[in-house]
């Protein structure tokens, strides 16, 4: 990555920002039964910017749908030294709206 106060996501790599979309279903940890056909989530459809500011929030929106109508969650990896996370569950199909900025 080039110093200064610019960033490109091209610059940082392809993993620069990864959600990686995950079904409640089999672990049954919220007291329900166990579904063993259950059907992975849609790869996630991702839209924000390629570049941005240091310092400056970006927004990125992503949507993933469940073809068994199960809510889903997205890995947050940014791709710098902050440490992945998961965001809350959401439903099948609803866009979820995050925020990073970036230190460098």
């Amino acid at each position: 990555m080039e110093h200064g106060t610019n960033w490109t996501l091209a610059r940082i790599g392809k993993t620069a920002l990864t959600f990686a979309a995950a079904a409640i279903g089999a672990a049954a940890l919220m007291g329900s039964s166990c579904n063993l056909t259950d059907k992975a989530p849609t790869v996630p459809v991702i839209s924000g910017p390629s570049s941005g500011v240091v310092g400056v929030p970006v927004t990125f929106k992503a949507m993933a749908t469940d073809p068994d109508g199960d809510s889903v969650a997205f890995e947050l990896d940014w791709g710098d030294t902050t440490t992945p996370a998961w965001s809350n569950f959401i439903a099948s199909g609803e866009t979820i709206s995050v925020q990073h900025t970036y230190t460098h």
